[in-house]
């Protein structure tokens, strides 16, 4: 039987019958099916990615650079930009997202995860371009699909995503130049070159490292086109070049000195550095991902082994040249090394996915399970943010708007500076050294600074006059300062950071002359009624120290521990709501006390049970102390013998 009549014969088999016109209709319908069965894939590799970037995506604190890029809300951002060293697309940007979006966390850091999304579907085309010259693929886990899945599960994609910076953006532009850029090399248009010179403007414009990319395009082009082409790839970098000359003549040079350069001088360019590029690109399984990556860099067609296409060249050289180049020409701002290479993304994922195509279906299957487990349950690039947020919150309850807040924290000032700014109260005074704005830190700690503090005496003159103070440096200035002034340090917040403690102060200026002295030794230094009544939200702050008499030593502290209590009451004498915990929201006992130390206790009132609501009147606010001794109460008498200190009246 000849082959046509073979052919015949299944087709009558299969009830199609001899008709040879359905063949090509088959075909059409299994290659249209094929499309769909790609793109119902590709649509839930996008909502996995979805997934993995939007969880938590504002829960980290802001760090140092994402604190720069809220600094450029507070200022003018052309001035920020000239002493930034970044270009400055992404910033104008983001400013048109957040007068659209507001300035939450999650809307500032959703415009890093848009392009981190987009990306994938790009890095899925370029996938596509990289196989035409292989053989045609009938497995259902394609080439393109595998890049795109490794570019979902990429750490560095799904942390920079999270992240209020430009990093996602310049890998979006660079994966849409590389496209384009493909696309060019196969189909010489003029649409084509446009969007090729379009894309490679926009990361230019993103971020300097993309310069990295472009010579990749120039070196690739001159190896790989004809001459005509060469020409014409030549033309187009050179009309970037004067497309982002404006902004690089205008600002490049003071953006970067000469001395910030230099050749081969890095320390950080060492092993060290490449063993954490290979950990933050390769993860853990690094033998098997390199190994896979470096068969993607050959093609396996029908059983032999064939030397790299052109569009394979080029993802190598992507790789490649950055890596090289940074070794060669070192920077003294390159310590976040595996940010600034963001771009390396792509070539890492797309040989990934070359490697693993190179394999049949079942060792395709085998190999994308064990990468998915693993990118799904193993973290290989994450920074640690100081927890700010967490710390502001511990006290922010207890600012009101005529206190004075005071930071020394370095370059972590205009992150701290966003949970100040929407976690304190509108009116209250801020300062601190402004770490991104002009650095004239004599000016800051002897010009502007001590009338700061002195004139908070006056802005509180009528009250205990408080600074709080976030401290996290070496530089004690301001520290000594607020101690010069008389200030005291009555009560401290803290957070955990990598094993270090971050601590907040409360300082706090207090008369001379105490209130009373109940029996025991604990003194009211001070008392305050903190909240208006109206809001049925009052709050007592009071102030304790231990009493030094000749008759106590230096070193004495009360041998039991005293309940501190506050309560109102109403013109009854009727106790309509109180309070009663040990001081400083029960962190401090009072046998932990030491002479002469001072502890800020806030007390947050509770009605009384079956009262919702105060009913106007005149109320009666007083302190109390007592101890438990024998299952009973044993209350402390003031020093005139009272059972109690009143420190105010309040009328609602």
């Amino acid at each position: 039987m000849s082959i046509s009549s073979r052919g015949e014969a299944c087709l009558a088999r299969t009830g199609v019958g001899a008709d040879r016109n359905a063949q090509p209709f088959i075909m059409i319908r299994t290659k249209a099916a094929g499309k769909t069965v790609q793109l119902a894939a590709l649509v839930m590799i996008l909502l996995l990615a979805a997934a993995t970037r939007i969880r938590n995506i504002d829960g980290p604190s802001l760090w140092i650079d994402e604190g720069f890029t809220y600094f450029t809300f507070k200022t003018d951002l052309f001035t920020a930009l000239v002493g930034d060293r970044h270009p400055p697309l992404y910033f104008y940007s983001l400013h048109v997202w957040e007068s659209l979006a507001g300035d939450s966390i999650f809307a500032l850091r959703y415009w890093s995860f848009l392009p981190s999304l987009l990306s994938i579907a790009v890095v899925y085309q370029i996938a596509r371009e990289a196989i035409r010259e292989r053989r045609r693929e009938n497995a259902i886990l394609t080439v393109p699909l595998v890049a795109a899945l490794m570019m979902a599960l990429a750490d560095g994609e799904n942390y920079l995503a999270q992240e209020l910076r430009m990093y996602t953006w310049q890998v979006l532009w660079l994966a849409l130049s590389t496209w384009f850029y493909l696309r060019w090399m196969r189909k010489p248009s003029r649409v084509h070159a446009a969007l090729w010179v379009a894309a490679m403007t926009g990361a230019m414009y993103t971020h300097y490292f993309s310069a990295l990319a472009l010579m990749v395009y120039g070196i690739h082009a001159l190896l790989t086109l004809p001459l005509r082409r060469k020409v014409q790839a030549v033309v187009l970098l050179a009309v970037v070049g004067v497309l982002i000359a404006p902004w690089v003549l205008l600002v490049f040079t003071q953006q970067f000195r000469p001395s910030d350069a230099c050749f081969g001088c890095g320390e950080i360019m060492n092993l060290e550095t490449l063993r954490s590029f290979r950990q933050s690109w390769f993860g853990q399984m690094w033998p098997l991902t390199m190994l896979l990556a470096l068969f993607g860099i050959l093609a396996v067609v029908n059983g032999r082994v064939r030397l790299p296409s052109r569009a394979t060249l080029l993802i190598v050289l992507l790789g490649l040249l950055p890596l090289v180049t940074t070794f060669i020409v070192s920077h003294q701002w390159l310590e976040f090394f595996n940010h600034h290479l963001a771009q390396l993304t792509i070539p890492v994922v797309v040989l990934l996915a070359l490697g693993i195509g190179n394999f049949q279906q079942t060792g395709r299957l085998v190999l994308v399970t064990a990468l998915v487990l693993y990118g799904v349950t193993t973290v290989d690039w994450y920074r640690q943010k100081v927890p700010w947020r967490e710390l502001i919150a511990q006290f922010a309850p207890y600012v009101e708007s005529n206190h004075l807040v005071l930071s020394e924290i370095g370059a972590e000032e205009a992150a701290l500076g966003y949970y100040f700014d929407h976690l304190l109260p509108e009116d209250v005074q801020i300062s601190s050294f402004e770490w991104w704005g002009p650095r004239d830190v004599n000016a800051y700690y002897n010009q502007q600074l001590p009338p700061l503090i002195a004139g908070q005496r006056e802005r509180q003159a009528d009250s205990v006059t408080t600074a709080w103070f976030v401290y996290w440096n070496a530089n004690t200035a301001m520290r000594d300062q607020l101690l010069g002034n008389g200030f005291v340090p009555t009560m401290t917040w803290t957070v955990e950071h990598l094993g270090v403690t971050i601590p907040a102060y409360r300082y706090d200026l207090l008369p001379e002359e105490a209130m009373t002295t109940f029996e025991g030794g604990l003194t009211l230094r001070a008392a305050e009624i903190a909240a208006e009544i109206d809001t049925d939200d009052l709050r007592v702050d009071l102030w304790w120290s231990l009493e030094r008499s000749l008759e106590r030593s230096a070193d004495a502290v009360p041998s039991t521990d005293f309940v501190t209590k506050a309560f109102l009451l109403d013109a009854n004498g009727q106790q309509v709501a109180q309070l009663d915990s040990q001081p400083a929201l029960g962190q401090r006992p009072t046998t932990s006390f030491t002479a002469g130390e001072v502890v800020y206790d806030p007390k947050s009132l509770q009605l009384a049970e079956g009262i919702s609501q105060l009913p106007p009147g005149r109320y009666t606010v007083a302190v109390q102390v007592y101890r438990f001794e024998g299952g009973s109460i044993v209350i402390s008498p003031t020093a005139d013998g009272a059972d109690y200190a009143i420190i105010g009246e309040i009328e609602r």
